[in-house]
C-alpha cells in the first residue's frame, strides 16, 4: 500500500500519487531548512523546535563537530572542544534500528523511553566554549570539575573501601574493631601484659648435656644426656662382658688372669757376651766367633752394612730375610750355579753342560703350543704352533705365515677379526685391519691403517691413519698421514698428508699433493694433483686441477679444467672455467671463462666466455 515500515523501527504513511516507478537518480536528495523555530525537510515534514528565546549565537560553525569515527565498539565524535569517545558495546543486540521522533517539547526513540525537552529562557550564548570542561582534580576524596560556570565538588568517599582504616580499642576485655565486630578475651588476671617484648627469648646455652633457655620468667634447664647412646661403660662380672645399654658375653673359661696388663706381652733382647736373651723368655748361647758380626749389626742400627754369617754355624729367621745383596762365598766362582739338596742346604756348584740330546722342541704342558726344529727328519725348519694349528715356519731367509688364507698379519690386534680363509690379505702396523672379516686382496700398513673394514676388497692402505673409518668400499689406493681417513666410498686414490681426509661418499677422485682435496665430501671424478689443489671442494665433480692451491677456494664448481700455481683460487661455485698459467683468474667467480695469463690481471692475454662463444 502507501505504507512504508522500516524493520526494527517506526513506519510512515506515504502521500497518495500516481504509480512512480523512481526512475529519478535524485529524487531523494532532501534539504533542511529552519524558519523560525520550524525545522523542515524537502520533500518531507516540519517540526517545531521547543520555543526558547534569541540566540544570538553569530558563530554558524563552532558548534559543529568536525569529525565522527568508529574504531571496534568505540564511537568518537570531536567537534570545537575537542574528542569525546563512548563505547557503544551493549548496543550489539540490534538496538540501534530505532527512530526518533519530536512532539512539542517531547523527544521519543522507538522501542525505548520518552524525555521532555527543557524550556530555556532567552540565551544569547555568543561563547563557543562556555559549556566546555576546563579541569579536574581528585583530591582524597573530593572530585572537582571546573567549566565555564565555575567549579563544582562531588565527595566520593562513599565510594571508597576503608576496610584498611581501622581502630582495635579494647574496653575491660572486650577487644573491639572499628567498622567490624568485637570478641571477649577470656577472664584472667589483671594483667593486660602491654610488653612487647616481655614473651622473647633473651639467650640459649649448652654445656655438657644441658640446655638452658632464659626469657623474662627467668632460666630454664633440661638435661640431654638421655639422648646419647655413645656413652657406654663395659664391666666384667667373673667371665661375663656386659656393655651398659647393649648384651652381654659369656668369655671362653680359661685361667683366673684376666689380663689387665697393657704391658705383659712387651720383650726386649739383650745380648750378654755371646748370650742372646729375651725378656720374660729363655736366652741361648751364640758362637763366640761370630761376636763381632752381631755386635756390629746392633751397633749400626738402621745403617748396617750388612751380617757377616761367615763363621754362623746356623740362623733361623721366621719371618724371611729382605735385603738387597746377599753373598755366600763358600764355593763360590765365576759361572757357577746356586743349587740346593733335598734338605734345602744351598751350594755353588759348576754348571754342567746342558745335552738336548733328541730334545727338538719347546712345549707347554699340554703339548698344543710349542716350538719345533725337527718335525721331519733333519727338515731345517722352526716351526711355531699355537693352540694346535701351525702359526709360523722359519726356513732359510724367510718368515712364512700359515694357516691364516695366505694372508700375513704383524702388530698387535693386526687382522684381528680375520676369519682365515682365502682372504689373502697383508695387515702390518697396531690395529692395521683390525675389523676386517671376510674383505679380501688387502693391503694395510701402518698404526690403524684400514682399521674399520670389514667387507671391503682390493683396498691399498700405506701410512698412519690411511682408510682408517672404510667399512665395505673397494679399490681405493692411500698413502700419506691420513690420507682418506673418513672414506666410504669406491675408487678413490690419495696420495699426501690429509689427501682428501674428508672424504665419504665422492668416487673415483684421483688426488696428489699434500692436502690435495683434502676436504672433498661427496665430489666425483675429479683430478687434483698439488699443495692443496682443490683443497676446500665439498661437492664439485669432473674437475681437473694441477698446481699448489689452484682452483683452492672452490667448494661446489665442476667440469673445470685448471692449470697453474694459485690459478683460480678464489674461485667458490664457478663451473666449466678454462685458467691456465701462474695465478690466472685468481679473483675470478664466474663460469664458462677462458683465462690465459701469468699475473692475477683482470684484463688477461687471452679472454673468453663460453656462455657467448666470444674471445
Amino acid at each position: 500500500g502507501d505504507t512504508l515500515i522500516i524493520s526494527g523501527g517506526n513506519s510512515v504513511k506515504l502521500g497518495t500519487g500516481t504509480v512512480n516507478n523512481d526512475n529519478d537518480s535524485t529524487n531523494e536528495v532532501q534539504n533542511l531548512s529552519l524558519s523560525g523555530n520550524t525545522l523542515s525537510i524537502s520533500k518531507g515534514n516540519s517540526i517545531t523546535l521547543p520555543a526558547g528565546g534569541a540566540s544570538n549565537d553569530n558563530d554558524s560553525t563552532n558548534e559543529l563537530n568536525a569529525s565522527v569515527g568508529f574504531s571496534g565498539t568505540t564511537l568518537t565524535v570531536t567537534d570545537a572542544g575537542g574528542a569525546k569517545t563512548a563505547n557503544l558495546s551493549t548496543l550489539l543486540d540490534n538496538t540501534d534500528s530505532q527512530a526518533l521522533s519530536l512532539s512539542g517539547s517531547t523527544l521519543s526513540i522507538s522501542g525505548g523511553n520518552s524525555v521532555t525537552l527543557p524550556a530555556g529562557s532567552t540565551s544569547n550564548d555568543n561563547d563557543s566554549t562556555n559549556e566546555l570542561n576546563s579541569a579536574f582534580a581528585l583530591s582524597t576524596n573530593n572530585l572537582t570539575i571546573t567549566d565555564a560556570g565555575g567549579a563544582k565538588t562531588v565527595d566520593l568517599s562513599s565510594f571508597k573501601d576503608n576496610t584498611d582504616s581501622q581502630n582495635l580499642t579494647l574496653t575491660g576485655n572486650l577487644l573491639s574493631i572499628s567498622g567490624g565486630n568485637s570478641v571477649t578475651l577470656p577472664a584472667g588476671s589483671t594483667s593486660n601484659d602491654n610488653d612487647s617484648t616481655n614473651e622473647l627469648n633473651s639467650a640459649v646455652s649448652f654445656a655438657g648435656t644441658t640446655l638452658t633457655i632464659t626469657d623474662a620468667g627467668g632460666a630454664k634447664t633440661a638435661n640431654l644426656s638421655s639422648l646419647n647412646t655413645d656413652n657406654q661403660s663395659l664391666t666384667l662380672t667373673g667371665n661375663t662382658l656386659a656393655i651398659s645399654g647393649g648384651n652381654s658375653v659369656t668369655l671362653p673359661i680359661g685361667s683366673t688372669s684376666n689380663d689387665n696388663d697393657s704391658t705383659n706381652e712387651i720383650q726386649n733382647l739383650s745380648l750378654a757376651g755371646n748370650v742372646l736373651s729375651i725378656s720374660k723368655g729363655n736366652n741361648v748361647t751364640l758362637p763366640s766367633s761370630t761376636t763381632k758380626g752381631i755386635d756390629s749389626v746392633l751397633t749400626a742400627g738402621n745403617n748396617a752394612a750388612g751380617l757377616n754369617l761367615t763363621n754362623l754355624g746356623s740362623l733361623a729367621v721366621n719371618n724371611g730375610i729382605a735385603a738387597s745383596t746377599i753373598q755366600l762365598t763358600t764355593g763360590a766362582g765365576a759361572n757357577k750355579i746356586l743349587t740346593s739338596d733335598a734338605s734345602g742346604n744351598a751350594s755353588w756348584q759348576t754348571a754342567a753342560a746342558i745335552s738336548l740330546g733328541d730334545t727338538t722342541q719347546i712345549a707347554d704342558l699340554d703339548g698344543d703350543t710349542k716350538i719345533q726344529t725337527e718335525e721331519s727328519s733333519d727338515e731345517d725348519r722352526i716351526r711355531f704352533d699355537l693352540g694346535g694349528t701351525e702359526k709360523w715356519v722359519m726356513q732359510g731367509s724367510r718368515l712364512e705365515s700359515m694357516n691364516s688364507g695366505r694372508s700375513v698379519f704383524i702388530g698387535e690386534l693386526a687382522g684381528n677379526n680375520d676369519d682365515l680363509s682365502a682372504n689373502y690379505n697383508n695387515f702390518i702396523g697396531y690395529s692395521a685391519g683390525l675389523s676386517n672379516t671376510t674383505g679380501y686382496r688387502n693391503v694395510a700398513n701402518g698404526y690403524e691403517a684400514l682399521r674399520g673394514n670389514t667387507t671391503g676388497l682390493g683396498n691399498t692402505a700405506l701410512g698412519y691413519r690411511t682408510l682408517r673409518t672404510n667399512t665395505n668400499r673397494s679399490y681405493n689406493t692411500a698413502i700419506g698421514y691420513e690420507a682418506l681417513y673418513n672414506n666410504n666410498a669406491t675408487g678413490n686414490s690419495a696420495v699426501g698428508l690429509w689427501a682428501m681426509r674428508a672424504n665419504t661418499s665422492g668416487t673415483y677422485n684421483s688426488s696428489l699433493g699434500y692436502a690435495s682435496l683434502s676436504d672433498n665430501v661427496s665430489g666425483v671424478r675429479n683430478v687434483a694433483i698439488g699443495y692443496y689443489a682443490l683443497g676446500d671442494n665439498v661437492t664439485g665433480g669432473y674437475n681437473t686441477v694441477l698446481g699448489s692451491e689452484a682452483l683452492r677456494k672452490a667448494i661446489t664448481g665442476s667440469f673445470n679444467t685448471v692449470i697453474g700455481r694459485y690459478a683460480g683460487f678464489n674461485n667458490l661455485t664457478g663451473s666449466r672455467n678454462i685458467f691456465i698459467g701462474y695465478r690466472s683468474a685468481e679473483n675470478e667467480s664466474g663460469s664458462d671463462k677462458l683465462y690465459i695469463e701469468n699475473t692475477n690481471s683482470s684484463t688477461p692475454l687471452i679472454y673468453g666466455d663460453f656462455a657467448n662463444d666470444s674471445l
